[in-house]
């Protein structure tokens, strides 16, 4: 009776050995997967045309990739002409960006940022393509200018200021003699969207006068090319006057 007691207890401590005893073959949160840039392209899209990678490498091959996870980690900094073969990633969901400057300015002439975003996700043990990206304006494009009538009443210095970002106005400046008559800024404007709305004011010489006018322009986007036009009015009085 007293075996039958002992081997009874050995095989008790023995079962809650293996309870306690674990075997672990792999830690989903660590385990890793493939990025791969195999056919990974990028394509630039401004408002005339759509001009592909292959034919303007040397263009894009300055452009910015980054990779971050869905915690905003960066896992990839580099540029699309160090890319090569694939990579190792965690499992999880990603963010890959591509952007022709690392930083978009808050306003300047001819400087436009293009880019996109491309969401995606690592499995353990599979390999995820990329492929081809198309990057778009990132900003919104600002160009001012003037009709005939509207100059023909011109006659001192003007200046069109537009801000979109507050404290980051740009200045399309009106210079004037007598001999040559106006000649304004026709250089285009590129603004961040970090607002809808868009203050164009204008301060100049017209016929012999002080004139100020501002106007205020909404919905805002990137892409957007917002073509700013003075044009002369003449009011119910016949005075001249103008508008945009």
């Amino acid at each position: 009776m007293k075996k039958i007691l002992l081997m009874t207890a050995i095989v008790l401590v023995a079962c809650g050995s293996c309870k306690k005893e674990q075997f672990n073959y792999g830690d989903t949160d660590t385990a890793t997967g493939t990025l791969s840039f195999d056919g990974f392209g990028i394509e630039v899209s401004d408002e005339t045309q759509t001009v592909k990678a292959a034919s303007t490498r040397a263009e894009t091959d300055t452009y910015a990739i980054y990779i971050d996870d869905e915690d905003g980690v960066r896992h990839l900094s580099t540029s699309y002409g160090e890319i090569k073969g694939s990579i190792q990633l965690p499992a999880g969901k990603y963010t890959l960006t591509a952007q022709s400057a690392t930083a978009i300015p808050d306003a300047g002439f001819e400087c436009p940022v293009y880019g996109t975003t491309k969401k995606f996700t690592i499995e353990a043990g599979k390999t995820t393509p990329i492929g081809t990206l198309t990057c778009q304006l990132l900003q919104c494009k600002v160009s001012v200018g003037y009709n005939e009538d509207f100059l023909a009443m011109v006659t001192g210095e003007c200046a069109t200021t537009v801000e979109l970002t507050a404290g980051s106005p740009l200045e399309y400046k009106m210079t004037y003699s007598a001999d040559e008559g106006p000649k304004y800024e026709k250089r285009n404007g590129y603004f961040a969207v970090s607002g809808t709305t868009l203050t164009v004011t204008f301060r100049g010489q017209i016929e012999g006068k002080s004139q100020r006018m501002t106007k205020t322009f909404t919905d805002i986007a990137p892409r957007q090319w917002r073509q700013i036009t003075f044009v002369k009015k003449v009011d119910g009085e016949g005075d001249a006057t103008f508008d945009i």
